[in-house]
């Protein structure tokens, strides 16, 4: 990201930083300019705007809990979760050869902390799966919605929380805006989103989830969208910008010398107190059960150490309900178990919604299933071991297996976009395992 001398580009973007400092003391969200009244285009006011905004984040911000059942969600108030600042000897942003800062307000410290005196107008928040980013950003937008006392952004006309996997290298910001958030609206369209945002850019703030999951690059030479534009801080400075990403999202920042714009920050999984603490609310009306698993974890050190990813926490309790944890005596025998947990879970709802039975599969029809999902995982496994998401057409010869696999929970599936804009031929799909730790699982059966 140099121009033709090499420091223009980083010198310009040096130059807004410190015109948005000047602004930026009091460790306070900037108050908002513009009136509700306001008009984003000639057919939507901003009043109109944030109402649909609020209705889709309270409809549908929820996150599902269990891959096994789509109607439990995460209960907002339960989410424990802890955020470090990485911050160097000399100036605080981006840096991991200096030491964490642990941020004691937790999820409302991230737009609440100044970095160098000021708030940063980007941040770049890292996490491993399973660690609750995507959780994060939907309470965020949720706590925005219902105007929670402590939400940092209550006073922000407007917040846009939107998925990166749901975009496409080209897709601009005001595409993806209109298909994520406010669906085909007559007389509304992306380019005036954008132009709006471009003339009212402090009084908004955007939530990005899944940077890793993102299809386009920082480095292009390619002409580049705005929605590119605006990660690199080459458009709309004054909006507010939370990444989230997986550590290694963290490498394409550093090749795009943007970390003196952002700062890291990283989301920590449970603490051996926060763990114990979930097992206690997990089997509140049996706590015998909670201490037996305790001690029961203390010497299996393997699967122990899961208990620090919320979801596998999650995972150990349910499988030490149902008596299915006692015979684990490793990571693999662990998914081993989920898996034969799901399954059971899966016959006991039968054919539901026209969905394929799991009655009366046989173990080896499972293992067959797996090998046939996890030889999807291990041809895209070679050539891009980081790779999450995939597309109907990646398991076009097996869609007997992915139907199966979605309804059990191994995988996921679900439409890029509810309401999709002119601009796509049709919805893309988008399909994910459970957790990374289990698509690794399935390609290992699949080669072994």
């Amino acid at each position: 990201m140099k121009d033709s001398d090499g420091t223009a580009t980083k010198q310009r973007m040096e130059d807004i930083l410190a015109s948005l400092n000047d602004h930026s003391q009091t460790g306070e969200q900037a108050k908002p300019k513009c009136s509700s009244k306001k008009m984003i285009t000639p057919k939507l006011s901003l009043d109109a705007c944030r109402k649909k905004l609020i209705d889709q984040y309270t409809r549908t911000g929820k996150i599902s809990l269990k891959p096994w059942d789509r109607t439990s969600y995460t209960d907002f108030d339960d989410l424990h979760t802890n955020i470090d600042l990485f911050a160097k000897n000399k100036g605080q942003r981006g840096g991991e050869d200096g030491k964490r800062i642990p941020l004691p307000g937790s999820i409302n410290d991230i737009f609440k902390t100044k970095v160098d005196g000021s708030l940063p107008p980007r941040i770049l928040l890292l996490g491993k799966p399973g660690h609750g980013k995507t959780t994060l950003v939907a309470k965020m937008a949720y706590d925005w919605a219902t105007k929670d006392g402590d939400s940092p952004l209550k006073d922000v006309p407007l917040v846009f929380a939107l998925k990166y996997r749901r975009t496409r290298k080209d897709t601009s910001l005001g595409e993806a805006i209109v298909s994520q958030l406010l669906g085909r609206m007559k007389g509304v369209t992306p380019e005036e989103i954008e132009e709006f945002l471009s003339d009212n850019d402090e009084d908004c703030v955007i939530l990005l989830d899944g940077f890793e999951e993102f299809s386009g690059s920082l480095s292009t030479e390619d002409e580049k969208s705005s929605l590119v534009e605006l990660t690199l801080f080459q458009r709309f400075p004054g909006c507010r910008v939370l990444v989230t990403s997986r550590p290694e999202g963290k490498e394409a920042f550093e090749e795009a010398d943007l970390l003196f714009v952002y700062a890291v920050m990283e989301i920590q999984g449970f603490t051996k107190e926060k763990s114990d603490e979930y097992m206690d609310r997990f089997f509140k009306s049996d706590p015998l059960s909670s201490n037996d698993l305790k001690n029961y974890l203390k010497g299996k050190s393997e699967i122990g150490c899961l208990v620090e990813i919320p979801f596998f926490c999650m995972a150990i309790c349910t499988l030490w309900q149902s008596d299915l944890l006692k015979s684990v005596d490793s990571q693999s025998s662990l998914f081993d178990n989920l898996l034969m947990y799901m399954v059971q879970h899966s016959r006991s709802k039968g054919n539901v919604g026209g969905l394929p039975t799991t009655r009366n599969i046989s173990a080896k029809e499972l293992q067959l299933l797996i090998c046939s999902v996890g030889g999807v995982a291990f041809e895209s496994f070679k050539t891009d071991e980081d790779r999450v998401v995939f597309s109907l057409k990646d398991f076009e010869h097996c869609q007997g297996a992915l139907d199966i696999a979605v309804h059990i929970g191994l995988v996921s599936k679900q439409t890029a976009s509810t309401e999709p804009a002119v601009w796509f031929e049709e919805p893309p799909m988008i399909i994910e395992f459970y957790h990374k730790l289990a698509q690794e699982h399935c390609i290992g059966i699949q080669v072994a």
